[in-house]
């Protein structure tokens, strides 16, 4: 049996993305209110200028630009699954970690180097949750835990 390439679509990542956070939204830890849409053409403040301390490919920002994100200050709660919150690339704690230089830990899984130019976290996993990495090469979505070593 031969294994095929998925493939990476924004667009479609998008969608996934949306779609989990309504779900979400059914549960009673999270109010539909939370959620923040981009404009059309993405969120303006994420860009290749603003987010250069990631180091990640045109691609990358780009997805990033077009999420949607739980609004870091809504309900006081970014948790998507248990110790695993979704990072708001465009809220006040991104800006913090780039102002601070604290991108290791909070943006990036500690202890894992640099991560690819091609892979956007989309999840902070702390201690206890998971990352979850998109590598916008293949069109898949690797979980990561504080305890495993991870290798893209």
């Amino acid at each position: 049996m031969s294994q095929q390439s998925i493939g990476y679509s924004r667009d479609a990542t998008v969608a996934a993305v949306r779609s989990f956070y309504q779900f979400l939204t059914t549960l009673p830890a999270l109010s539909p209110s939370a959620i923040k849409e981009p404009p059309p053409s993405g969120w303006p403040d994420i860009n290749t200028t603003s987010h250069r301390q990631l180091k990640k490919q045109d691609d990358v920002i780009d997805l990033l630009r077009h999420l949607p994100y739980i609004d870091e200050h809504a309900d006081g709660c970014t948790q998507v699954a248990y110790g695993t919150s979704a990072i708001q690339y465009n809220g006040a704690s991104v800006k913090w970690c780039f102002a601070c230089d604290k991108i290791e830990g909070n943006i990036v899984p500690a202890g894992c180097g640099q991560l690819p130019e091609y892979v956007a976290v989309l999840t902070e996993g702390s201690r206890y949750g998971s990352w979850l990495l998109l590598d916008t090469q293949e069109g898949m979505l690797l979980v990561g835990h504080a305890h495993l070593k991870l290798s893209i």
